[in-house]
């Protein structure tokens, strides 16, 4: 097996190649266990003097997207109030799911999430008339707000003011209190993570607070606006700033507002005159790129780019050498018109191998993005073992024995992220467990610790289901007496009982990892969760597969449970989200047979 140069084959981003004509410097790998230094990714990355890429929410928001979304491929996420409904209730629900969902790629808890609201800058009283949804708005733990139709300096400012808790000086004799009231901010708190007084002191506008974690921005858009702009722009308290150039170009007069080329000269000469105010005042600048002239608008000043578009983001990020020490190598297994493969996982994007990752593959020149293809299960096991009472909780008062104990699972009960878990009709609801999963590498038999250390290729997250042995012997109408360990052990035999993925990693530090396991149904209102760490498994992923070894043969792509403290009851309708600190999610929704 080849493991170790691993993070030394793909240095060279291939596709970036044929993207744009250049070789672009290697990435750095290194440091697998990076800890965000910021509560806001998108101010972390601006204080790095990188261009952030944003994405719309799919669709109206709510808790189901907030999963979704968790992982996303774009820097921060923009929750669109001003052209759809306004609903903070779903906003909040929202933030629920990125949370639940997280923590992202990078490590945050959530993507930064800026909201842009229907009141508008236009004077003063028309802001004044709803001021209230900026408080509202930073309530659900939002990390920002945009504002529209920025017109009236002084409208900004009861915008910045609203923005604030009186608590916060830098720059008041300027723009004045704070009118943020105490109150709102447990919900937000505990979004972002931190203790309510924590909160309360990060809960200011950045860069004026240099400690701050929330971001302002402002739409300039009509000529009035423009007029107004050199003043607006030099108000302390701002982040970014657009010129909204559909709706500059509507105010000339043009019905489409022709953002896209070709762009009508005053819409053109508005956002140069806009870039520029910002460069003179220190703003960032937000503007749509394209794959194509990303880089050139990167060099003329865009630090913001818009358009939700991820393969200008991707070429961007390379362009700006963005050596992020969150990158991580993982691999994937997918499925694309049919057909099944291997794939590298950089980013967003999957480079097909031409056989699973622990054989001496070689790349196909085939790429694809994680969101044009279906993930399967990261492997195809022989053998799916899992081990019994193997954290710390199950032996409080004894000692645990020596060795492993353990249990299969067949074949048929692996799948794979985001397929539904059909009960069995013997039961009416299942026992559902988060587990980091041992991924084995290379033929093992009978092996001492440090051989069976070589032999594991890497870990993933897995879900190991038993059906619940209560509602079994109620559907089968048996004595209570009857529940006992066989009945319970042959319930985990279950189709599809064994969810795992949907990436493997092979490079990633098993130890002291916070996991998750949440079981949720939004129809019903129901949540339930249960926290652990890894660092309270009994044995180490070595001793594991020692063990094991020495019971039969394990097989390259085999997958070993290590063991769980604590098991939930699921039921049809309901969601479980299993979750390990820095290896992304597994998603599964229980479903009636």
């Amino acid at each position: 097996m080849v493991r170790s140069n691993f993070t030394n084959l793909f240095l060279i981003i291939a596709i970036i190649s044929l993207l744009s004509g250049n070789v672009f410097p290697q990435i750095n790998y290194t440091d697998q266990d990076y800890k965000p230094k910021r509560v806001n990714k998108t101010i972390e990355l601006f204080e790095m003097d990188q261009p952030v890429y944003y994405k719309y929410t799919n669709t109206l928001g709510g808790y189901e997207e907030g999963i979704e979304m968790a992982q996303t491929w774009a820097d921060y996420i923009v929750y669109d109030m001003e052209h759809k409904p306004l609903d903070f209730r779903r906003l909040r629900d929202f933030m629920t799911g990125l949370v639940d969902g997280g923590p992202t790629p990078s490590g945050h808890r959530t993507p930064t999430v800026i909201v842009v609201l229907p009141v508008l800058g236009i004077d003063e009283i028309s802001f004044m008339g709803g001021s209230w949804m900026v408080q509202q708005a930073l309530a659900t733990g939002i990390h920002g707000i945009h504002l529209p139709r920025a017109r009236d300096p002084k409208a900004v400012v009861k915008y910045i003011q609203s923005a604030r808790y009186p608590i916060h000086k830098q720059s008041e004799e300027i723009i004045g209190e704070g009118t943020r009231g105490w109150g709102s901010h447990k919900f937000a708190a505990w979004v972002w993570g931190i203790e309510e007084e924590e909160y309360l002191k990060k809960a200011d506008v950045w860069p004026l607070n240099p400690d701050g974690e929330i971001i302002l921005g402002v739409k300039i858009e009509d000529p009035k606006a423009l007029e107004n702009a050199s003043k607006t722009l030099s108000l302390p308290g701002l982040a970014f700033a657009e010129h909204g150039p559909r709706d500059f170009g509507f105010s000339l007069g043009f019905l489409e507002g022709r953002a896209d080329p070709p762009v009508p000269k005053g819409v053109e000469n508005a956002g140069k005159e806009v870039l520029e105010l910002c460069k003179k005042n220190g703003l960032y600048f937000l503007d749509n790129v394209l794959p194509d002239n990303v880089k050139s608008r990167i060099d003329e000043g865009v630090k913001i780019g818009a358009g939700s578009n991820e393969q200008a983001a991707m070429v961007g990020r390379l362009y700006t050498k963005r050596i992020m020490p969150w990158e991580q190598i993982k691999y994937c297994r997918y499925k694309y018109n049919n057909e099944i493969s291997y794939g590298l996982v950089k980013g967003n994007t999957i480079f097909t191998i031409d056989k699973a990752p622990w054989f001496e593959y070689k790349k196909t020149g085939d790429t694809k993005l994680i969101k044009e293809v279906k993930l399967l299960n990261p492997s195809e096991p022989q053998n799916i073992i899992g081990l019994s009472k193997a954290y710390k909780s199950a032996w409080q008062n004894d000692a645990p024995p020596k060795t492993v104990r353990w249990f299969l699972k067949p074949q048929s009960s692996a799948t794979s992220t985001k397929e539904e878990i059909k009960l069995p009709s013997s039961v009416d609801k299942v026992k559902v467990e988060s587990e980091l999963v041992i991924v084995i590498g290379e033929h093992v038999k009978d092996a001492n610790e440090e051989e069976a250390e070589n032999a594991i290729f890497g870990y993933t997250i897995g879900n190991d289901i038993v059906g619940d042995a209560d509602s079994y012997v109620m559907k089968n109408e048996e004595k209570n007496e009857s529940v006992d360990n066989i009945l319970s052990s042959g319930l985990k035999i279950g189709d599809n009982f064994s969810p795992f993925g949907p990436f493997i990693y092979p490079n990633i530090n098993w130890q002291n990892r916070k996991w998750n396991l949440t079981v949720v149904n939004s129809r019903k209102g129901k949540k339930n969760q249960h926290n652990d760490n890894t660092s309270n498994m009994i044995y180490l992923p070595k001793k594991i597969v020692s063990d094991l070894s020495k019971v039969l043969t394990l097989n390259p792509g085999d997958i070993i449970f290590s063991g769980t403290s604590k098991a939930l009851i699921a039921e049809p309708g309901d969601t479980v989200i299993v979750k390990i600190e820095g290896m992304d999610v597994l998603i599964n929704t229980i479903v009636a047979n």
